[in-house]
């Protein structure tokens, strides 16, 4: 909702979990993508309506508002290689 303010504080550890969905506004993505970062490295994450803006999906259903997106956090705790010119 355009103009929607929410306050988004999340004081939950999140190392100990190994799966995660997500069902929010896109305003709050960013933010949950770097607490998410907490996950293991074995975790999975789903998100619908909304991908993460910095993470590569792993496979990606639907199309949309009912489309939805897999992540392996393993792929964002690795730093991608450069690539040289």
């Amino acid at each position: 909702m355009p103009g929607l303010k929410v306050p988004f504080k999340l004081k939950t550890d999140l190392s100990r979990c190994n799966s995660v969905t997500v069902f929010l506004a896109p305003a709050v993505m960013e933010v949950l993508e770097e607490k998410l970062k907490e996950l293991s490295e074995d975790a999975m994450v789903v998100v619908c309506r909304f991908p993460f803006p910095h993470w590569p999906h792993t496979c990606s259903k639907g199309a949309g508002l009912d489309q939805v997106w897999a992540y392996v956090v393993i792929t964002v705790h690795k730093p991608y290689p450069s690539v040289s010119q």
